[in-house]
């Protein structure tokens, strides 16, 4: 395949909607994706990748000192109703992925950043969803000892749950995630349960 040009059909503050003309076998062909980047900025263009997004799983000690996760229980417009996922949100202008953590811990679930006893990136920068979008995350796990009142924006409806890891098999069904929360969390479980049958 070869891309031949890229023409912009659509621009939003936060979005933008491209045809990608490419050549596949002696043909002509349109694929059409979107971006948070401008023109002069796609990945596809400049072949440069930085990173656009951070998520953040947060590990806690709950109250009767058992191992557990933090969700956010967050309304998503696209798909109309509520999805259990982790703190997640785009990087400022200016901001390293570690700083940008550090914000939306505290405006997602209120852990300011003195609250945050360890933060470990767990990966480096890579695609959401490399066929819809050029849009990268890098996916940080903290761990939180204190919790405090949110700091969301106006088009944010968040809720913070916290499940202790050994309730989690039960607590995932019939629920919907995201895509990272769907993954991570049976390896968490899988993790306890490891844990739990060595000692």
């Amino acid at each position: 395949m070869k891309l031949v040009k890229i023409v912009p059909v659509a621009t939003t503050k936060f979005l933008n909607l491209y045809n990608a003309i490419y050549e596949d076998n002696g043909k002509q062909k349109v694929w059409i994706f979107s971006s948070r980047n401008t023109l002069d900025n796609l990945t596809c263009l400049t072949k440069k990748i930085h990173a656009d997004t951070v998520s953040v799983v947060p590990r806690y000690t709950d109250k009767d000192g058992d191992a557990a996760i933090i969700l956010n229980k967050e309304f998503r417009m696209p798909i109309n109703d509520y999805v259990y996922s982790f703190v997640s949100g785009l990087i400022d202008e200016g901001e390293t992925p570690v700083q940008s953590c550090l914000r939306e811990l505290t405006e997602e679930i209120g852990a300011k950043p003195e609250d945050v006893t360890e933060l470990n990136q767990l990966t480096d920068i890579s695609f959401k969803s490399e066929g819809l979008t050029d849009e990268t995350a890098v996916v940080f796990e903290a761990r939180i000892n204190k919790l405090d009142k949110q700091n969301l924006q106006d088009s944010e409806d968040i809720n913070v749950v916290i499940i202790k890891i050994k309730n989690l098999p039960k607590f995932m069904k019939g629920k919907t995630f995201s895509t990272m929360a769907a993954v991570y969390l049976p390896m968490l479980v899988r993790e306890f349960n490891l844990q739990k049958a060595t000692k």
